[in-house]
């Protein structure tokens, strides 16, 4: 049952006087305290129990009688942020996520979610009379970064269209509001309120924003962040489409985007190499030892990151990662002998046999990271915490996932060597494709190892010279892996019919396991091979009695060389 508490703000402390049992006796008695003047403010907070056993509350009254006003709020003097190409951009992710960053302190006091500041006009109103001065702040922070990033831009046109785009979004705001069906559906009822969004508009875009103020309405009502994120995920269900999924999920986004969240769904962490532990295991599912015991909410969201139904909330958390792995904050504050440790679990949770996690934010923050134990600085320091990072990776396959993925985020030359003389000094070493993977993998998961180096090799940014020497190396590795394990002849059993080797073949050469490149080419040669035989087709379907089923297994024969990449 909830309770409503009754506090009176004395000596900049809020003091709990009364408890109620309902929210009226409660405003009345609050009232009556403020008209004592006694006091420098009092508020109602409704106390209730959430679903995971912890207490919720939300401000259901307030009235400040002090005389010292509140600090205004500032800008968080940002260095980076989302470079917007129109207003629809703004509504974006990556916007959302430079709002959290340039706005963090407004919409901390406020209790505020960027989205809610898109969606709800009342709430951009409110941030438009903040001080006078925030927001311009904001948009003179925003236009100084982007003339850095683009020396070509009129700052004062580039403003003025800012000043547009905010006056766009307002606009939006108003007219959804302005939609009475919407009105008296809250988000207790989710189905009520998807069928109203329906009835108000005809075409998808629209109802996605009508979707999104009721979503932005009623989360904006809640005055705590976790409470935020509960009314959030009790919308979900299996029945959603993908769409509206996609909106619950920027919702929720938001809401992990907030350090408070984090802090509570993490709870008590001895350091900051355990917390990002633990976001890393929320974040692929996982659960510890005493996962039983976390609280709903916990076991609801990594239920949800396992199947894979949280995208945005993927990235949010990620970039949380990035920028506390590339950070100056110690890994292991407690215990500073266990700072070495504790980097290398990191690398090994972060670069795995199919990549960086993160990818090259990833790699350079854990190679800021290992700088920090450098006298050195600059392109000195920066290479040697590029060869610290990677003599630290002692399985090759990894080791190059990292140099790959570092390169991707660096477009300075003294950069770009220090990455490219590693990679030759990893490459140039390599005998066969056990010296990438473990021995003990099986034939068709080192094909994958390999195979996975040559995809990212091949989308890398390093100099073109470089890639094809490197992936001609990798290409000719596994080729004579192929010839050394028979891989093909084995899969070309004679001992089989013509058309269980063919099919069998076929989808081998189909499968994605490998590339284009010698290796592959051995393959489709065998099948290749069969196909010449004069009699192909007649052994192909030998066994099979129907004229019908013969040509039926025939085209399925000719749609599946199609699939694997055989010209007809």
């Amino acid at each position: 049952m909830p309770k409503f508490e009754v506090q009176i703000n004395r000596d900049k402390r809020w003091i709990t006087q009364e408890i109620h049992d309902e929210e009226l006796p409660a405003i009345v008695s609050a009232k009556s305290m403020a008209k004592g003047k006694q006091v420098d403010g009092v508020r109602v907070i409704n106390d209730r129990l959430g679903p995971d056993g912890l207490h919720r509350e939300r401000v259901v009254f307030e009235e400040i009688l002090g005389d010292t006003p509140e600090a205004p709020a500032r800008i968080t003097p940002i260095e980076d942020g989302a470079y917007c190409h129109s207003v629809e951009e703004v509504y974006g992710l990556e916007s959302r996520m430079t709002l959290s960053r340039l706005l963090r302190k407004y919409l901390e006091r406020q209790v505020l979610l960027p989205s809610e500041l898109l969606y709800c006009y009342s709430a951009l109103s409110r941030l438009q009379d903040a001080d006078g001065q925030l927001l311009p702040a904001a948009v003179d922070r925003m236009v100084t970064l982007h003339s850095r990033a683009n020396s070509e831009l009129n700052a004062k046109e580039w403003k003025d269209e800012l000043y547009r785009w905010v006056g766009e979004i307002g606009r939006r705001a108003r007219k959804s509001e302005g939609e009475k069906l919407l009105w008296k559906v809250n988000l207790g009822e989710f189905r009520r309120v998807l069928s109203a969004v329906g009835k108000c508009a005809f075409i998808h875009e629209e109802q996605e924003a009508l979707l999104r103020h009721v979503i932005a309405r009623e989360t904006h009502k809640e005055r705590n962040y976790l409470g935020k994120l509960e009314v959030l995920l009790a919308c979900l269900s299996d029945e959603l489409t993908e769409d509206v999924l996609k909106v619950l999920d920027g919702f929720i986004a938001d809401t992990l985007n907030v350090s408070q969240v984090v802090q509570e769904i993490l709870g008590t962490r001895p350091n900051l190499s355990n917390a990002l532990i633990g976001l890393l295991d929320l974040m692929e599912g996982k659960g510890g030892s005493d996962a039983k015991d976390d609280p709903d909410t916990v076991k609801v969201l990594r239920k949800l990151f396992k199947e894979n139904k949280l995208p945005s909330g993927l990235t949010v958390l990620m970039e949380r990662v990035t920028r506390e792995i590339g950070g100056r904050q110690p890994l292991a504050r407690n215990n500073p002998e266990q700072e070495h440790e504790a980097f290398l679990i990191l690398i090994g949770r972060l670069v795995r046999r199919d990549g960086v996690a993160g990818g090259a934010s990833v790699a350079a923050a854990l190679t800021r990271r290992y700088g920090l134990r450098l006298e050195q600085g600059g392109a000195t320091g920066w290479r040697l915490s590029v060869q610290g990072v990677s003599n630290l990776l002692k399985d090759k396959a990894r080791r190059l996932h990292y140099l790959f993925a570092l390169a991707d985020c660096q477009d300075d030359d003294q950069h770009m060597t220090a990455v490219a003389e590693e990679v030759v000094q990893v490459i140039k070493e390599a005998a066969n494709v056990d010296y990438f993977v473990d021995p003990r993998l099986s034939i068709t998961e080192k094909l994958q190892v390999i195979s996975g180096l040559q995809r990212t090799l091949g989308a890398s940014t390093l100099p073109e010279v470089l890639r094809t020497r490197v992936s001609g190396r990798l290409d000719d590795l596994l080729s004579r892996f192929l010839l050394d394990n028979q891989v093909v002849e084995k899969l070309d059993a004679p001992g089989d019919s013509l058309r269980v080797r063919a099919v069998r073949l076929v989808k081998f050469c189909g499968s994605g396991i490998l590339v284009e490149g010698k290796a592959l080419a051995l393959a489709r040669s065998r099948v290749l091979h069969h196909l010449r035989q004069p009699n192909f087709v007649e052994e192909f379907t030998a066994g099979v009695k129907e004229p019908a089923d013969r040509e039926a297994k025939v085209r399925e024969f000719h749609r599946m060389l199609a699939e694997a990449g055989f010209n007809a």
